[in-house]
């Protein structure tokens, strides 16, 4: 842990904060951009470049996935991506620049990968303080704040339109890794008794042979529609508005961008019941967070359709603990704590 070189009473105005995710790609999911908008309101975030990271002036470095530092399909990138964190740690050590983890899952997903987890055991032995995207019952609030994922209304409300609904349509979207178990829900529909089910796929796959494997899987059958490549967001809000529920059958899981996004636009989600989707469910309903145990079953696709199917068209949950000005707040106030010398207990208080 390093201590911070900063005092309270030389705190700056606006905190300098590196983000360790780069400028947005097409891709890139847009919670970095509101988050990073949301935070300049107060302070001055940057992007990462190796150059700002090394180089460059800031006063607490922020980080989101310390696996993909190390990250590279090829050998020699990997080497130089390790020599570049070790200047990464050493710049934050010696200059003591604070690191501020905000933590989007607990555990790896994919754990088969010991450069990536020597990777987030380094930087996680950095981290003044941790910020969860939902409260937890193993957290440890002494060194860490809750601060909850924004609503992605906002962002996509130029696309949102006045759509008819598919009543019997499924659509699971985002980034698909095989540790998002999408092979359960394509046996099911497969396996399942009634015709009119039909499932959509959309997104990248990661690694590209993925998508090779998931349309072996679905060959042959006309109710699953595979898409796999990047989504512009128009196309990706009238999926998901044309959608009865979408589906995350993930092994694990611990916060979705994806079910955030699908609740801003009005659309039920059906995901594995555990500690953070209690909380979202909580939070917006049964109506509109549907959770199933243990294995996905055919019988938790009727069912969520069933409860879909009482909601309006136009109908939206409460996105009102969602809002961005107020997130940029709380995480000005982590950092000005943290500079501070201060263990925050709760940004809520």
């Amino acid at each position: 842990m390093i201590k911070n070189r900063i005092h309270q009473n030389k705190i700056p105005a606006r905190i300098k904060i590196l983000e360790s995710e780069r400028s947005p790609q097409r891709d890139h999911n847009p919670y970095f951009t509101m988050l990073f908008d949301a935070i300049a309101k107060t302070d001055e975030p940057r992007w990462f470049t190796w150059r700002n990271a090394l180089l460059g002036r800031y006063e607490i470095f922020h980080l989101h996935f310390p696996e993909t530092f190390v990250a590279s399909s090829s050998c020699f990138k990997v080497f130089i991506k390790r020599i570049l964190l070790e200047g990464l740690i050493l710049r934050l050590r010696i200059s003591r620049i604070p690191l501020v983890w905000t933590v989007h899952h607990l555990e790896p997903y994919e754990k088969n990968n010991s450069g990536a987890e020597k990777a987030r055991l380094r930087l996680e032995g950095l981290a003044i303080h941790k910020i969860y995207l939902h409260a937890g019952s193993g957290h440890d609030s002494s060194t860490a704040t809750t601060i909850m994922i924004g609503e992605y209304r906002n962002w996509f409300e130029r696309f949102v339109s006045t759509v008819p609904r598919n009543e019997s349509m499924f659509l699971c979207f985002g980034l698909m890794r095989p540790y998002k178990n999408v092979e359960a829900l394509v046996d099911i529909i497969k396996a399942g008794k009634n015709s009119a089910w039909k499932l959509v796929l959309a997104g990248r796959a990661s690694p590209a042979s993925y998508a090779d494997s998931l349309r072996a899987r679905i060959a042959g059958h006309q109710n699953i529609d595979d898409r796999f490549a990047y989504l512009s967001d128009a196309d990706l809000v009238r999926l998901i508005q044309t959608s009865a529920v979408v589906v995350l059958p993930y092994r694990e899981m611990y916060n979705s961008s994806a079910a955030l996004t699908s609740l801003s636009l009005g659309t039920p989600v059906l995901v594995p019941a555990n500690e953070a989707n209690q909380r979202l469910q909580d939070e917006f309903g049964p109506e509109w967070v549907i959770t199933y145990s243990a294995e996905l079953s055919e019988a938790d696709l009727a069912k969520a359709l069933l409860t879909s199917t009482g909601s309006s068209e136009n109908a939206l949950p409460d996105l009102s603990k969602r809002s961005w000005s107020e997130i940029g707040q709380k995480h000005n106030r982590v950092f000005e704590q943290v500079l501070a010398g201060t263990a925050p207990i709760s940004v809520d208080s």
